[in-house]
C-alpha cells in the first residue's frame, strides 16, 4: 500500500484570521482561518492544570477536575482518566446546563472508546500521529483549503514540499499531493470513530 504523506504550506506570515495570504511571492484570497493555530496535545497533567487555574474551585467542575486529577496521580492515564478529561474539557466549552442534566457518557463504553480514539490521534502510518480533536480537524480543513486554492491560482503544484505539526507539535514535510491523500484517510478515519459511536457497529 502506497505510503500517505501529510504537507501544510509553512504558514509563518498568515494571521490567525485572514482573507489574503501569500505563498512564493503570490497572493491568493482564502476563506476567513484559523490555520496559524498550533496543533499539539499538551500532556494530560498539565492539561488538568490549566483546567484548575481558570475555573473557581468550588464549583462541580473544579471539584470534577481536582478528582480527576488526583486520580490520575494514582493510576495513570488509563482509557478511563483520558476520557474523564475529554469530557471535562468537552463541558467546560458548553454553555451552562440544568444541574438535574444527566452525564450521558459517565459509563458509556461506546463513549469511552470514542473518546480515547481521539485522544490518541490518528496514526498517518509514516511513524507520527495527526490530532483530531474538533479544533485540529477545524484547522486541518483550513489547511486543505488553503493548498487547494493554492493550487488552483498554479502558486503551488503536486510535489510543492509541505510541512505540518503532529499530535506532540513537530514538524513533518510532505508533497501537496501527498497532503490531500492524507486528509482523505484522517476524514475518513474520523467518520468511522463517529459511525461507531452512534451506531455502535
Amino acid at each position: 500500500m502506497k505510503t500517505l504523506h501529510f504537507i501544510m504550506i509553512a504558514l509563518a506570515v498568515l494571521p490567525v484570521s485572514a482573507e489574503t495570504v501569500v505563498i512564493n511571492g503570490k497572493t491568493i484570497e482564502i476563506p476567513d482561518s484559523e490555520v496559524g493555530g498550533v496543533l499539539q496535545n499538551q500532556d494530560i497533567t498539565a492539561r488538568l492544570q490549566a483546567i484548575k487555574a481558570r475555573i473557581y474551585q468550588g464549583t462541580a467542575v473544579g471539584q470534577k477536575a481536582n478528582v480527576l486529577l488526583a486520580k490520575i496521580n494514582r493510576e495513570g492515564p488509563t482509557n478511563e482518566n483520558v476520557s474523564a478529561l475529554a469530557e471535562l474539557e468537552k463541558k467546560l466549552s458548553e454553555p451552562a446546563k440544568p444541574a438535574n442534566a444527566p452525564d450521558p457518557a459517565k459509563s458509556d463504553p461506546k463513549r469511552i472508546a470514542f473518546n480515547v480514539a481521539i485522544q490518541n490521534g490518528f496514526d498517518t502510518g509514516m511513524g507520527f500521529k495527526l490530532a483530531i480533536g474538533d479544533a485540529d480537524r477545524n484547522a486541518f480543513t483550513q489547511m486543505l483549503v488553503l493548498i487547494n486554492t493554492a493550487k488552483e491560482k498554479g502558486v503551488i503544484n503536486d510535489n510543492t514540499p509541505q510541512t505540518v505539526a503532529d499530535i506532540e507539535g513537530k514538524p513533518h514535510t510532505v508533497t501537496t499531493s501527498q497532503f490531500t491523500g492524507l486528509m482523505l484517510a484522517y476524514g475518513a478515519y474520523y467518520k468511522g470513530l463517529w459511525d461507531k459511536l452512534k451506531t455502535g457497529n
